[in-house]
Parts: C-alpha cells; sequence; structure tokens
C-alpha cells in the first residue's frame, strides 16, 4: 500500500510516539530509506505539526 500526496490518513500504530495513535493528518511528503520502505511526513490536524511515519503505521481515510 502507498499514499499519495494530500491522501488523509490516520495513525494506527507509532512505537516511537504512541501520544499520536489515533491522530488524523495529510500526508505532505513522501520518502524512503533504503531497506525500510516508505516514510512519510503528515501534518496532524489537531497539533498543526508534520511528524514522519513509516507506512505500516498509517491507514488511509479517503481513496
Amino acid at each position: 500500500m502507498s499514499f499519495d500526496y494530500g491522501a488523509e490518513v490516520r495513525v494506527i500504530t507509532a512505537e516511537r510516539t504512541p501520544e499520536r495513535v489515533g491522530k488524523i493528518g495529510v500526508v505532505v511528503g513522501i520518502g524512503e530509506d533504503e531497506g525500510s520502505g516508505a516514510s512519510y511526513a503528515v501534518r496532524l490536524h489537531d497539533d498543526d505539526v508534520i511528524v514522519s511515519f513509516w507506512e505500516s503505521e498509517l491507514k488511509i481515510l479517503k481513496p
């Protein structure tokens, strides 16, 4: 699964930042780490911050 710029996503798990689980935001950046897969910069609505998540930590809300 991959996400496009502007996709609305929910944080479903986040070992590094568990306080972010359940938050909703928008993908504003896409990167890839060799061997670790895609990562996404997400602007969280409630916090108005941008946080980096692995693809496996996110679920798309609006395809």
